[in-house]
C-alpha cells in the first residue's frame, strides 16, 4: 500500500509542476511570441471591400498594403491599421468570448508591435501576413475595374457611331421642307 500511495503522490506532484510551468508560460502574452499577424481567408477577402479602405491625406481611399506609399509617421500608421482592423473584426473584438479574446489579442499585437515595426522602418507586409485570398480579391477587383472601363469606352464609341448612322438615315428619309413665301423672297433678293 505504501508504494501505491507514493506513486499517487508522485503523479499529483508532477501535475502540479506542470500547472506551475504552464502558469509561468502564460504570464507572457501570446502575441509577444508572434512575428506577423496572420489573417484568415475570410478576413483577407473582406479587407479589400471599400468599407475597410482608409483615406489618404488627399481624401482618396487606398488599400491597406499601400500605407507605406504615403508619408505617415509611425503613430499615424498604427492608428490607421488599428482602426481598420477594429472595423474588420467588428463588435466581437470587445465581446467576452473566446472569439472576442482572440481578436483583442490580435489588436493588441497590431498596436504594440506595429509601433515597434513602423519606428524601425519596416513595411506593413512584415507586420501583417496578408493571405492569398487578399491578393486574389485585389487582382479580381482590378480586373473588374479594367473590364468595366473598357466596356464603357467601347460602348461610348459604339453609341457615337450609331448616332451618326441614325442621323444619316434620318437625313435621307426626312421630307423636303416646304418653301415658305419668305424663303422665295430671300432667294429672289439674293439673285439681284
Amino acid at each position: 500500500m505504501g508504494l501505491i500511495r507514493s506513486m499517487a503522490q508522485l503523479k499529483v506532484e508532477n501535475k502540479n509542476e506542470n500547472f506551475e510551468n504552464m502558469d509561468k508560460m502564460s504570464d507572457k502574452s501570446d502575441w509577444e511570441n508572434w512575428d506577423r499577424l496572420k489573417l484568415s481567408a475570410f478576413h483577407g477577402r473582406k479587407l479589400i471591400k471599400r468599407n475597410f479602405q482608409p483615406y489618404c491625406p488627399k481624401g482618396e481611399r487606398f488599400f491597406l498594403h499601400e500605407i507605406d506609399n504615403y508619408d505617415f509617421d509611425a503613430e499615424k500608421k498604427v492608428f490607421i491599421v488599428f482602426q481598420t482592423f477594429r472595423r474588420l473584426f467588428g463588435t466581437s473584438s470587445s465581446a467576452d468570448s473566446s472569439k472576442g479574446r482572440k481578436y483583442a489579442t490580435k489588436l493588441t499585437f497590431l498596436r504594440e508591435k506595429g509601433k515597434q515595426y513602423f519606428r524601425e522602418g519596416k513595411s506593413i507586409t512584415e507586420l501583417i501576413d496578408f493571405p492569398q485570398s487578399y491578393w486574389e480579391a485585389l487582382e479580381a477587383l482590378k480586373n473588374a475595374k479594367a473590364e468595366k472601363q473598357s466596356k464603357r469606352s467601347s460602348s461610348a464609341k459604339e453609341k457615337r457611331v450609331t448616332n451618326k448612322e441614325e442621323d444619316e438615315l434620318l437625313a435621307d428619309e426626312a421630307p423636303s421642307k416646304k418653301r415658305l413665301r419668305s424663303d422665295s423672297v430671300s432667294i429672289k433678293n439674293s439673285k439681284k
